[in-house]
């Protein structure tokens, strides 16, 4: 019979789901695995429900920065509600040592992360969360050990839902209030606007439609402008003198084109009119003759 090696289990949580898991330290001032200082708290709890139980977890709660949303400690509020160790129904604000989280018990989701070994915690619910109950095992001999101040009833979570509700509300209408859009209903009509348009104005006619004509526009004079002389250089050209031996012609003879010869009338060309009268005829396929023989000889 062949033996069997299952290698060495890890401790730490390797496969994502819900799990019910209690706090076991907590860390300030986690480090990566480089040594550079992480700007987050390290909550290391234990998986005490479910198939994984026993396994190591860590939760990281990163610590929000100035000038950053409110997504981190949004996640920091949710895990101390979860955990039970604040109440929102009671009090406002208000400092968590790290020892008063030891022991406490809560509901974590652990995603996969892409292209990574290791799950990140994502959501968190309180233990007694009815939203939560059947889709997780818990382990009910550990809960026995819970502080009775850290429990939570049913009446409890719809006063907490009620409370998110008038706060999702309050903040509707906080974002409405930076925009004054008028609403449907308080949209003034025309008569009330020409009413309210009248008290504004001294000709409250013009609110009606009639508009009073501009009357006739004053006809001014085209101007007259005086153009200044142009200096005698531009136009007074010398003019040309012409040479008696140049041009075979008297100096005060200007010279002219050839003049036309009295009677006779310029008759177009034969070949010109016949290559015309050819253009104009359609084009017809000449036959194609073969070469002539020569006769053969008697000789």
């Amino acid at each position: 019979m062949a033996l069997r090696y299952l290698g060495i289990a890890s401790s730490y949580l390797d496969l994502p789901g819900r799990y019910h898991v209690a706090v076991q330290s907590v860390d300030e001032s986690p480090r990566r695995k480089t040594g550079e200082p992480l700007n987050a708290t390290k909550v290391n709890v234990t998986i005490i429900g479910g198939r994984q139980s026993g396994k190591l977890a860590s939760v990281y709660l990163f610590l929000p920065t100035p000038g950053s949303n409110r997504g981190e400690q949004g996640k920091i509020d949710d895990f101390l509600q979860a955990s039970g160790v604040v109440d929102p129904l009671h009090g406002g604000e208000v400092e968590i040592s790290p020892l008063g989280l030891i022991g406490a018990h809560l509901i974590v989701d652990f995603d996969a992360v892409s292209g990574q070994s290791w799950l990140r915690a994502a959501r968190y619910f309180h233990i007694d969360d009815p939203q939560i109950q059947g889709t997780v095992q818990l382990n009910r001999l550990e809960t026995l050990r819970i502080p009775p101040q850290q429990r939570r009833t049913q009446e409890w979570f719809s006063r907490l839902a009620l409370l998110r509700e008038q706060q999702a509300v309050g903040a509707n209408s906080a974002i409405a209030q930076q925009y004054s859009y008028a609403p449907l209903g308080g949209v003034p009509t025309y008569q009330q606007a020409v009413a309210e348009q009248q008290q504004l104005t001294h000709d409250p006619g013009q609110l009606q439609g009639t508009y009073p004509s501009a009357g006739p526009q004053p006809q001014y004079p085209p101007q007259q402008y005086p153009q200044p002389p142009y200096p005698p250089h531009l136009y007074q050209q010398p003019q040309p003198q012409y040479s008696a031996q140049a041009s075979g012609m008297s100096p005060s003879v200007p010279p002219t084109l050839p003049q036309p010869i009295a009677g006779y009338e310029p008759t177009p060309d034969a070949g010109v009119q016949g290559a015309n009268a050819a253009f104009q005829q359609p084009f017809q396929v000449q036959p194609q003759y073969p070469p002539p023989q020569a006769p053969p000889s008697r000789g």
